[in-house]
């Protein structure tokens, strides 16, 4: 059981003090990890996600409880956190800062290397539900709260703003490619998901992003209200997940 779990996580905790290292040091620099950044999340992961939803059964791709399920336990961090902050602060900016720090699922970056050594390929829809959970849930309800409490403008145009921009995202169109085929049966052409396959190969989908993401990060001192969000959202997102997602099921 053990293995079973540090498995997968070793390696990505290697990457990541690699990325670390290399920031410290200035092998990297802040320009250098937004340019992999952006390499991963507008071209390598977006080429991971047709081949991957395309062939994933049409059971899975029409299971509500697990959409549901993923929902509560996203947005219910993101209110408890919230609402510790507010309780705190008593400040939207900080408290909406707090929920989004401990409800953000970071699974772009985390989720496909861990997830895919635990679970297998069928662990990808798991995270395109994360990740449009997010995108067009609560990264415009983030934008909303912050632009009101910076009050600069309204927040619904705010919250508009970035559903509209989520959309036009290669991470948002390219996996309802997937899902479409998916859903009509219909199969990719073997030349072409062998050149998605080569690219979302190179050499990992997300393990550039995360030498590049600390690489870039490493200036920052981590408060300790950070660090303690953070632990926080390891530990309970995945409990709060489970007892949900067992909850469902039973009824």
């Amino acid at each position: 059981m053990l293995d079973h779990i540090l498995g997968p996580l070793v390696p990505v905790a290697f990457v990541i003090v690699l990325g670390f290292i290399a920031g410290k040091r200035g092998k990297l620099n802040y320009s250098d990890s937004l340019l992999i950044s952006k390499l991963v999340l507008n071209w390598i992961f977006p080429a991971l996600l047709p081949a991957g939803m395309a062939g994933t059964p049409r059971s899975q791709l029409l299971d509500v409880r697990f959409v549901v399920a993923t929902f509560i336990a996203i947005m219910g961090m993101y209110a408890l956190a919230f609402a510790t902050g507010w309780y705190r602060y008593r400040e939207l900016k900080a408290a909406t800062l707090k929920g989004f720090v401990c409800g953000y699922p970071d699974g772009a970056f985390m989720g496909i290397p861990i997830l895919q050594a635990m679970f297998g390929p069928s662990s990808l829809y798991a995270v395109l539900v994360l990740n449009l959970i997010a995108s067009l849930v609560m990264i415009p309800l983030t934008t909303m709260l912050l632009a009101i409490a910076s009050g600069e403008g309204g927040g619904a145009k705010a919250c508009v703003s970035s559903i509209s921009a989520a959309v036009r995202r290669p991470l948002m169109w390219a996996p309802a490619i997937g899902i479409l085929c998916s859903l009509l049966a219909v199969k990719l052409p073997p030349v072409l998901n062998d050149s998605l396959n080569l690219l979302c190969a190179l050499p990992s989908a997300t393990i550039p992003a995360m030498f590049a993401n600390e690489a870039g990060a490493y200036r920052s001192e981590a408060a300790t209200s950070i660090l303690a969000s953070t632990v926080l959202s390891v530990i309970t997102f995945s409990f709060a997940i489970y007892l949900i997602d067992g909850g469902l099921a039973a009824a």
